[in-house]
């Protein structure tokens, strides 16, 4: 019923045998702990990589799970915040990058709307009310 199922079903049932496995750091990062509580790799395996010390320009796909939505507006520290805080933080800035870019294209940007607010001015705060939705042309 969601995307996420829908290339896993494709290639175990429409074309068995014809996907590859590929890094999870690199595609679908979740910035998740690689270790279970008990110090065990989740891939089975006896050394794992860890996913939240990628670089983003290793990065190729992104999944918004422990990160959250970018439109929530959160607010991530490099530094004194989770493991994860740092690659969260440019994931959405990321993010809101190339927001601002579609808008640029779309002639939609507007200097003065997005002054002064994080996020290149997406964001007025934290949470879902401060994220600045996309303006439609009239």
């Amino acid at each position: 019923m969601t995307f996420q199922g829908l290339v896993p079903y494709y290639y175990l049932i429409k074309q068995p045998n014809k996907g590859e496995e590929v890094n999870h750091c690199e595609y679908n990062n979740m910035v998740d702990n690689p270790r279970t509580k008990n110090g065990l790799c989740r891939t089975g395996e006896e050394q794992c990589e860890d996913c939240r010390e990628k670089l983003l320009i290793d990065v190729f796909t992104i999944h918004y799970t422990i990160c959250q939505k970018p439109w929530l507006c959160h607010s991530f520290s490099p530094s004194g915040g989770p493991p994860y805080s740092n690659l969260c933080g440019q994931f959405h800035e990321e993010w809101f990058r190339i927001r601002k870019d579609m808008e640029i294209e779309n002639e939609t940007w507007d200097d003065k709307l997005y002054s002064g607010n994080k996020y290149f001015g997406f964001c007025k705060g934290s949470g879902a009310k401060a994220y600045i939705a996309i303006e439609k042309k009239a």
